[in-house]
């Protein structure tokens, strides 16, 4: 039952969170009139389709609980797509930096993001980082991270 509910758990919250980051964005430019700016805007999409793509493995594995199997190898398969999809998206960050022309305090607040998106992804494909704020320090001196969920799935 605890499993079950921490599921739920991180299947709301992702969810809202992967929409919640592009809504309040938007809200934010509105309400201030500021222009939309590609280099802010670009890792929160990305940071997004990460929470996103987080969420419905959470939901999956809700499924999965609940009793629903669902082909593994397929989702297997999806995940190791994402995984290289993400990492293309994340990577295609540089390029509008590039284009961007200019050193501004916005980009300052886009790469503060674009690390946030970076630490979702390795969270997600490769290591666990998801952990009270003292074991992830202790954790991170060590070098000593469990595999994500979802890489011990693709490894399977």
């Amino acid at each position: 039952m605890k499993l079950k509910s921490e599921l739920k758990r991180l299947l709301i919250f992702e969810s809202l969170s992967g929409v919640g980051f592009i809504v309040a964005y938007f809200v934010w430019i509105q309400q201030f009139g500021i222009q939309f700016n590609a280099t802010v805007f670009y890792p929160i999409l990305c940071c997004s389709v990460i929470l996103l793509q987080g969420a419905i493995y959470w939901g999956i594995c809700l499924n999965r609980i609940n009793g629903k199997k669902r082909r593994t190898k397929k989702i297997v398969g999806i995940y190791r797509v994402f995984r290289f999809m993400d990492l293309i998206i994340l990577l295609f960050y540089f390029l509008i930096i590039y284009n961007s022309g200019r050193f501004e305090r916005d980009l300052l607040f886009g790469i503060g993001i674009y690390l946030f998106a970076i630490l979702e992804y390795i969270n997600y494909f490769f290591f666990r980082l998801s952990y009270p704020i003292s074991e992830l320090f202790i954790r991170f001196i060590q070098l000593k991270f469990d595999k994500s969920q979802i890489a011990k799935e693709i490894k399977r």
